[in-house]
């Protein structure tokens, strides 16, 4: 069986929505849950929702009316956290690499610390979605194969047409 390669908008179909499929798969499998007091491990990744004076204090590195950071934890300290975030070019180059920062948040900064983590329900769900969208696009692939122009000897080939507005070529048989 000859291979015919996918249709031009079944490609750029595909090349659109597998990007924005992964990232919505990867953000839906997280949530936050608030974390006890005490010391926050380190290396773990966190939420943390800032006091008025907190955003005051490093309004520059929110977005604006950002309310929290999010970030790994370096180091939990006496009298703050040690946090290491990353800084996106922003919409005007969404290509460019984050930029990873370390601040350091006082405890008069912080109003809640929030935990990331691994949500099986919702994973489930968007690697249902995933399995079912694949074997649909899938499916349309193998159900488009099935489908060949004539064959060899068949007719249907372009040697008689005669594009619009362009006179006959010499020594051509009449249409």
């Amino acid at each position: 069986m000859e291979r015919r390669p996918l249709p031009s908008r079944l490609r750029t179909a595909l090349s659109l929505a597998l990007p924005s499929i992964l990232w919505g798969a990867l953000s839906a499998c997280y949530t936050y849950i608030p974390l006890a007091d005490g010391p926050v491990p380190r290396g773990r990744e966190i939420r943390a929702y800032l006091t008025a004076a907190g955003r005051e204090r490093v309004g520059e590195i929110l977005p604006r009316d950002q309310r929290w950071l999010e970030g790994t934890v370096v180091r939990d300290e006496a009298d703050g956290l040690l946090l290491r975030i990353e800084r996106r070019a922003g919409p005007q180059n969404p290509t460019a690499r984050a930029l990873e920062q370390t601040i350091i948040l006082r405890d008069g900064d912080v109003a809640a610390i929030e935990g990331r983590q691994m949500d099986g329900l919702r994973t489930g769900l968007v690697v249902g979605v995933a399995a079912v969208a694949g074997a649909a696009i899938l499916g349309k692939i193998l159900s488009g194969r099935g489908e060949s122009g004539p064959g060899p000897g068949e007719g249907g080939g372009t040697d008689a047409l005669i594009p619009a507005g362009l006179p006959p070529r010499p020594n051509s048989p009449p249409p």
